[in-house]
């Protein structure tokens, strides 16, 4: 995966160089008299053939179109528990929140932004280590005044897993300020982590649609409601109990939706 990862970003840089030269030379051409506006067009027009054809070359040896193309279900978190082919779950649990925060992206077009499968894969590591520690409270004594659902606690902790694992890249450009672009990638981060959690707990409101209107409208409906409580989110995944208080914030906006 990290050679893949590699590869994709790689693919990614340039392909994301070249939009932008592309994007520089149709504005310095259309200010150029008479001919200019006509070669500024001709530049945009080459630029979309050369991201159809790219985009065609993908599509041809890709043995993962139905996910990229959002032709598939998004099941509620709980699932990955199922089953004793710990195998065939691992890959199914990187492929579904690989893809889904791919889609995400696209849907909030944050195309300067990458996703890496290897973080994803951590992810999964990450969370079976929790689930067979069952993870608790870690002051055992405290009296809470809600308590969340297990069903809640596995997605806290499936969130928790991928934003620690830090799954998206940015690819900045020199004049940003690293502060500034690490703060708002880490708030991308859990919004795009706790969106695509939420989205596999939404697909079970929308029977008998097809798969890719499922996911997409899942995720889409997912990033409202958690854009509508960033704060309280950020606040949960940085309280000294993260799960339970992600959790408490997962049944809060399942039961409000």
């Amino acid at each position: 995966m990290v050679i893949k990862d590699s590869l994709r970003e790689i693919r990614f840089s340039a392909t994301m160089g070249a939009k932008r030269w592309m994007q520089e030379m149709e504005g310095v051409l259309s200010n150029i008299p008479k001919v200019g506006p006509t070669l500024g067009a001709a530049t945009k027009t080459a630029s979309q053939l050369l991201q159809f054809a790219d985009r065609a070359a993908v599509d041809s040896f890709s043995t993962e179109n139905h996910h990229r193309r959002a032709e598939f279900r998004l099941p509620p978190p709980h699932f990955y528990l199922n089953g004793t082919d710990q195998s065939a779950l691992s890959k199914l649990f990187i492929k579904n929140h690989y893809w889904a925060l791919k889609h995400l992206l696209k849907l909030k077009n944050k195309t300067d932004f990458f996703v890496q499968e290897e973080s994803v894969s951590r992810s999964w590591r990450y969370f079976k280590e929790m689930q067979s520690a069952k993870v608790v409270l870690l002051d055992s004594s405290l009296t809470f005044a809600a308590r969340a659902s297990e069903s809640c606690l596995v997605s806290a902790r499936i969130i928790d897993a991928l934003y620690r694992n830090k799954p998206l890249l940015h690819h900045a450009g020199a004049s940003q300020d690293p502060e500034a672009l690490a703060e708002s990638t880490a708030t991308l981060t859990l919004h795009s982590c706790v969106s695509v959690v939420l989205a596999g707990e939404i697909t079970s409101f929308s029977p008998n649609v097809s798969a890719q209107t499922e996911t997409l409208e899942a995720l889409k409906l997912a990033d409202e409601v958690c854009g509508a409580r960033l704060g309280r989110w950020e606040t949960a995944i940085l309280h000294r109990d993260p799960i339970h208080q992600l959790a408490l914030e997962l049944d809060f906006s399942i039961r409000h939706l």
